[in-house]
C-alpha cells in the first residue's frame, strides 16, 4: 500500500501513535528508505530519520516496507517486508540496524527492549 502524504513524499505502511511522550505523531518508511515522522495535528513532516547504510526499503530487489510498528516503550521503530527488517533505535539517536530476512510476516521488540523477534516462513498445508 503506497500512500501519498503530500506532494513531496510517498510512503509505504503508516503507523500512528498518541502518547504523553510522543504526542500526536504518524510515521512511515519513505520511498528512499528513510523514516518520516509527521505531526498529525499540523500535517507537517517533522523529521526524516536516516535509513540503513546498506540495503534499504525502496532499493532494487528489496521493495517497499510492508509493516511498521512502534515498540519497546516508544524507543524503537520496526519496519519490515519479506526481505528486510530494520530497527530504528530512538534511544541511541535514531541509529538504524538492518537484517536481510526471508518471508517475514510480522516482527516485535521483546519486552525488555533488548532484542527483536520476527516470524517468517511460508504457509504449511496439511
Amino acid at each position: 500500500m503506497t500512500v501519498s502524504v503530500n506532494k513531496n513524499f510517498a510512503c509505504d505502511g503508516i503507523c500512528g501513535w498518541d502518547s504523553p511522550l510522543a504526542g500526536h505523531r504518524a510515521m512511515a518508511v519513505l520511498e528512499d528508505g528513510r523514516l518520516g515522522v509527521w505531526n498529525v495535528r499540523t500535517g507537517g513532516l517533522e523529521s526524516a530519520l536516516p535509513g540503513p547504510s546498506g540495503r534499504a526499503f525502496g532499493y532494487p530487489g528489496v521493495g517497499p516496507a510492508e509493516g511498521i510498528a512502534l515498540a519497546a516503550k516508544e524507543t524503537c521503530i520496526l519496519a519490515w517486508n519479506a526481505k528486510l527488517l530494520c530497527v530504528w533505535d530512538l534511544a541511541a539517536g535514531a541509529r538504524v540496524r538492518s537484517l536481510l530476512v526471508a518471508d517475514t510476516r510480522d516482527a516485535a521488540v521483546i519486552p525488555d527492549g533488548k532484542g527483536v523477534v520476527y516470524v517468517n516462513g511460508l504457509d504449511i498445508t496439511l
